[in-house]
């Protein structure tokens, strides 16, 4: 299992190591997280379905949020490098699966909040995508590996920027080269999407390299050309350049070269880049819109070899759809009988992927040509022929068979009341095959246009795959009148499938015709009498039956009666998806509901909460609680499902103690005389907890709930505003970020609460407010700042004072908007400068004269000062960009949350000077020296060495310009002689060499 017994040892020895002198407890329990580790990771690795590996990533990812939440800072770091060995391991290794199990947990880490730095974690799980990507040609290890990487490249930051970069170059290069085309086009796809700035600084090459791979041997290499082609012309539309023609025209003319070429490969790539400008560049392609059409349908014949045969007709059958969205009227008009007689005259043939592509171009073009009826119905009859003979042949998850029910559901949507009657006769086709997707959208749109049939459609629906379900959704809604037969059709299928037994369909509670469900259902009940059931067909049903859209009169005590059984079902799958429908059907959108059908829900509702409150799985304890939401509210406030909510505040789920509190405040309006009592205990307790619990998770958790219960509650915390300021405002300065941070954010909902009642603590908010908004280490702690800012300055009214007080306010938030590109935190930005209002710049510029002559400004920026001098240098003179790129790199080296950077700045300070002349370096070492000497003086020790001989080599390249700062420098060589004495030596050395005279003052100490 390469290593993942090596790994687990090496950790729990380290962590046993760790651990001596604690209680046996305490030494067992890492063991027992690492136990549980290593059970996921060789599920994952042994796993050979996707939906199973997908279940196993998801309790990954599970595991490793409730690891980071409630181990020790010390063991969770542990668990995480062990992880990271074993990804490392299952990357390398030669084993297809092991490599796929290996992106899926790294992608666990993505996101995931540990303590390392971000840009730091990022490059190394890069490394890892990187060694994948260079090493393999599998399709489905390179797809599993671009994502990841498409994942990584959105987390924002310099080092994002680096990554994008260096792979774009790689993916283009790799163009070139015929065994890596597959990647690079995967690569660069999701490039595009997740990094379209980036990406598109280069998007004049991808449209130059990207012609090799569109003209590639490899079919998949061709598709996956395209799809990278699709996003790049959505970007290029987007952004409406003036180069964009240019580069639609170079594409148009090489896509007529490469058809002219005549070889399969090259045809095949043409006409996907003919199919993709037709999509992006409508303006483009307008003009030229007769000779696109001609062009494709002149290879409608094409006959030459093909490594995939058949692939270029079926291409050109697939256009003929996306020919007639772009000029409907003009294709009807010269193109549109043409192509229909092309596409039944390749029905007669027997390649089963070409009928496919028929079935799927003809529903299609019809549906797009509704409103030219007259030149539709000639051939609706030769259609519903080809229909009926694939469907009386008819394979679940079979592409012709398939596409065949998508056909029939677009064509009840032109020509419902006309193929009433054959529709009604393809129907048990339709429903002596399982449950699918296809079949329930395809009816679902049949019923709503042949009305007729909706009672025999929803009588049989649920033992077909997925596709099919979703077809005869579309054709329950296409043709109403069939819309009876559906349900009927689907409701006794659903009860096959979930009871083996025929749907129990009351006289008196449906709108279903009952003698058209009694014969359906008989006929359905003796030709599936031998139906087999697997767990994922359940799951299937019970997810149709919550979304098909049934009269809650006819299905609600089926689900009493049957679905409700199902919650202790022993499958936590089958739980809760049942939890799920459940809430779905007993959902009281209703305005008025009789007594039977309260008392109905009610006892749903009950059991639910006995569910979410007492099963064994956290997800589905989650799930439930989710799905009980407002409409619910008038159940929920009875006294019997309030304590069930009460106890579920007790979870040891920190998400599920969080949707319980978000729920019981909504519901202190219903029963207040029932819920204040308990929740003012809740919020001492957290208060006390708050206050006096010497666990930082504890305190975290406790700070964000007691936010949630603010801001569902604020009546009840209205007059406790001072206890809750008296608790928090201490903590605001906690050591740990996150519940610095948390607090911070209650503090933002309590100010909407509190009112004018925060104002005093405003000169105690703001500083830190300010400090936050800096942190370039933390997107979330930024995010928190700014949205409590807002609502500060929203609930206490105090527009535009916040300037006044805080000059560096309007620059932090100015240069925020500048270079963040973060959607939400955008939006939350303009937010807040609108609560903050405009203001005078007259007065502005007096009140910060006068701070500055009181010594009063806030935490002033010396760099701003720094870049006024660039306004004393013209711009075109040679010290403008050496000086300017000096004083951006020194805000960075003063920045204590980019130090990730500094070595990288420091050595780009150290190029730079190396360049220029002493007169040239002149003015720039004010800039330099002090915030390097700081810097060593404040960094940690582990990198104070490395300063200190960069610090030396500083000094050799400036000269006798450093003379006015030997003061401070041979203070530095003090304090650190005993601890760096190699490189205190090696400084000294070179001061004595460049400052001769200067050196002989310090000579003696």
């Amino acid at each position: 299992m390469f290593g993942t017994s090596r790994f687990i040892r090496g950790a729990l020895t380290a962590v046993d190591k760790a651990a001596r002198g604690t209680s046996e407890k305490e030494t067992l329990q890492p063991k027992a997280e690492f136990e549980a580790l290593q059970s996921l990771l060789t599920d994952l690795k042994t796993s050979t379905e996707s939906l199973q590996q997908q279940r196993i990533v998801e309790a990954l990812q599970v595991y490793l949020h409730q690891q980071s939440r409630d181990a020790s800072s010390a063991i969770f770091h542990r668990i995480v490098e062990v992880l990271t060995n074993e990804i490392f391991e299952l990357t390398i290794s030669p084993e297809k699966q092991c490599k796929i199990a290996g992106v899926k947990a790294l992608e666990c880490l993505i996101d995931l909040d540990f303590e390392e730095s971000t840009a730091a974690k990022i490059t190394k799980l890069s490394n890892y995508i990187q060694a994948v990507l260079d090493s393999d040609t599998d399709l489905t290890v390179l797809c599993a590996a671009a994502r990841a990487l498409g994942r990584i490249v959105r987390i924002e930051g310099t080092v994002t920027a680096e990554i994008v970069d260096a792979d774009m170059k790689k993916a283009l290069n790799w163009c070139g080269q015929a065994e890596k085309r597959l990647a690079a086009a995967l690569i660069l796809k999701e490039l595009a999407l997740n990094a379209p700035p980036l990406f598109y600084v280069q998007i004049a090459s991808f449209f130059g390299s990207i012609w090799d791979a569109l003209t590639d041997q490899r079919t998949d290499a061709r598709f996956a050309s395209a799809e990278a082609l699709s996003v790049a012309l959505q970007l290029t539309e987007s952004r409406k350049s003036r180069q964009r023609g240019q580069l639609y025209d170079q594409l148009w003319q090489r896509s007529l070269v490469a058809i002219k070429a005549g070889t399969a490969e090259s045809v095949h790539g043409g006409l996907l880049v003919i199919g993709e400008l037709i999509v992006n560049a409508r303006d483009f392609m307008q003009p030229r819109y007769k000779d696109i059409t001609e062009t494709v349908l002149r290879l409608k014949d094409f006959n030459k070899a093909e490594k995939e045969r058949g692939l270029v007709k079926r291409t050109v059958i697939s256009l003929i759809p996306r020919l007639a969205t772009f000029s409907p009227q003009n294709f009807v008009r010269f193109y549109f009988k043409s192509s229909m007689e092309h596409m039944m005259e390749r029905f007669t043939h027997n390649d089963e992927k070409e009928k496919a592509a028929v079935f799927d171009s003809t529903g299609g073009l019809i549906s797009l040509c509704k409103g030219f009826r007259s030149q539709i119905m000639p051939f609706i009859p030769r259609i519903m022929e080809h229909v009926k003979i694939a469907l009386s042949t008819f394979r679940n998850n079979h592409p012709e068979s398939l596409a065949a029910v998508v056909c029939i559901s677009k064509m009840g949507a032109v020509a419902g009341p006309e193929i009433e009657e054959q529709a009604s006769d393809l129907l048990p086709l339709l429903f002596n095959v399982g449950l699918n997707e296809t079949l329930t959208k395809s009816l679902k749109e049949l019923s709503l246009n042949i009305p007729s049939l909706d009672g025999y459609i929803q009588a049989g629906i649920l033992t077909l795959n997925e596709t099919l379900t979703k077809s005869l959704k579309e054709l329950s809604l296409n043709i109403p009148s069939l819309d009876g037969y559906i349900q009927a059709g689907i409701l006794t299928l659903l009860s096959l499938t979930i009871t083996k037994k025929p749907f129990p369909l009351k006289q008196t509670n449906s709108s279903i015709e009952y003698n058209i469900f009694r014969a359906v259902s008989a006929k359905l009940t003796q030709n599936l009498s031998n139906l087999i059931v697997s767990e994922e067909t359940i799951v299937f049903a019970l997810k149709t039956l919550g979304s098909f859209g049934f009269e809650k009169e006819t299905v609600l005590d089926f689900v009493r009666d049957n679905i409700v059984s199902f919650l202790d079902d022993s499958s936590n799958i089958i739980r809760k998806e049942a939890a799920k429908t459940c809430a779905m059907i007993a959902r009281p959108v209703e305005k008025r509901l009789s007594t039977q059908t309260i008392d109905t829900i009610s006892e749903i509702i009950e059991k639910l909460l006995l569910v979410g409150i007492a099963d064994t799985d956290p997800s589905i304890r989650h799930a439930v609680l989710s799905s009980l939401d407002e409409q619910f509210d008038g159940f929920l406030a009875e006294p019997e499902n309030l304590r069930s909510l009460f106890i579920a505040l007790n979870d040891e789920v920190f998400e599920i103690r969080t949707i319980a509190i978000k729920m019981i405040g909504r519901l202190t309006l219903r029963n207040p005389a029932f819920v204040m009592p308990s929740m003012r205990k809740t919020l001492v307790q957290l208060l006390t907890e708050l206050e006096f619990s010497g666990d930082s998770r504890n305190k975290e958790e406790s700070a964000a709930l007691l936010g949630h219960l603010i801001n569902s509650s604020k009546q009840l915390t209205q007059p406790y505003v001072q206890a809750i300021l008296d608790a928090l405002l201490p903590k605001l300065n906690d050591e740990n970020p996150r519940v610095a941070s948390s607090i911070l954010q209650t503090l933002g909902e309590l100010a909407r609460v509190a009112g004018e009642e925060i104002d005093p603590y405003l000169l105690q908010l703001l500083p830190i407010i300010l400090d936050s908004l800096q942190d370039q280490s933390s997107l979330n702690k930024r995010y928190v700042a700014l949205k409590v800012l807002g609502q500060l300055v929203e609930s206490t009214g105090k527009a535009v004072d916040p300037y006044m007080q805080y000059p560096k306010l309007m620059d932090v938030l100015l240069n925020m908007l500048k270079v963040e590109r973060v959607s939400h935190i955008r939006k939350e930005l303009l937010r807040v400068l609108g609560f903050l209002g405009a203001l005078d710049p007259y007065k502005f510029k007096i009140n910060q004269d006068e701070l500055k002559a009181d010594g009063k400004l806030f935490d002033a920026d010396e760099n701003s000062s720094d870049y006024s001098v660039l306004n004393t240098i013209p711009a075109t003179s040679i010290e403008y960009y050496p000086t300017a790129a000096t004083i951006a790199l020194m805000r960075i080296l003063n920045d204590a949350s980019l130090s990730v950077h500094h070595n990288v700045v420091i050595k780009t300070i150290l190029s730079i000077l190396e360049q220029l002349s002493q007169s040239q370096i002149r003015p720039l070492v004010r800039f330099i020296l002090p915030p390097f000497l700081a810097r060593i003086r404040s960094s940690d020790p582990s990198v104070r060495e490395t300063l200190l001989q960069q610090l030396g080599e500083l000094i050799s390249i400036m000269g006798h310009l450093v003379q006015d700062y030997l003061s401070q420098i041979f203070d530095i060589v003090r304090d650190y002689w005993n601890t760096f004495l190699l490189s205190i030596i090696s400084i000294i050395e070179t001061i004595s060499n460049v400052v001769t005279e200067g050196f002989k003052v310090y000579l003696p100490s």
